[in-house]
């Protein structure tokens, strides 16, 4: 038995493939180019926004204190004679009840537990300071 099949293959490849708008209120256009590498192919242009990010500053300066609680307190036979410190910074957002909410710390992401800064803590709360 004999069989005859054609296979045609179609489509167009968007450079870059994903998109990322960073900036002001109103971001500059970004440019895509795309390529269809075997026929002219119509196009159709849709987005969809997945994620804003809204990058935060704290509303004041923060102060490093040295952390007196005994709890915070290396053993007495640190050779290194250390002691911990803390910097608390407070930030305000606004958020609906459908909101979701990542905090991220670029900075300090990649540190492990055991690193110089011996911990990251994040409190989230409401204004009722419901965490």
């Amino acid at each position: 038995t004999n069989v005859s099949c054609m296979v045609q293959y179609r489509g167009i490849q968007p450079s870059p493939s994903n998109v990322v708008l960073c900036g002001a209120s109103s971001p500059s256009p970004v440019q895509i180019m795309v390529h269809s590498a075997l026929q002219d192919e119509m196009l159709t242009v849709n987005a969809k926004l997945t994620k804003w990010r809204t990058p935060l500053r704290p509303i004041a300066r923060g102060a490093i204190t040295k952390m007196t609680n005994i709890r915070d307190a290396y053993p007495e036979n640190d050779v290194h004679c250390r002691s911990m410190h803390a910097m608390v910074l407070q930030y305000e957002c606004t958020l609906s009840s459908t909101d979701s909410f990542t905090p991220r710390v670029p900075a300090l992401q990649g540190y492990l537990y055991e690193a110089e800064m011996e911990g990251q803590f994040i409190i989230c709360h409401d204004k009722c300071k419901k965490v």
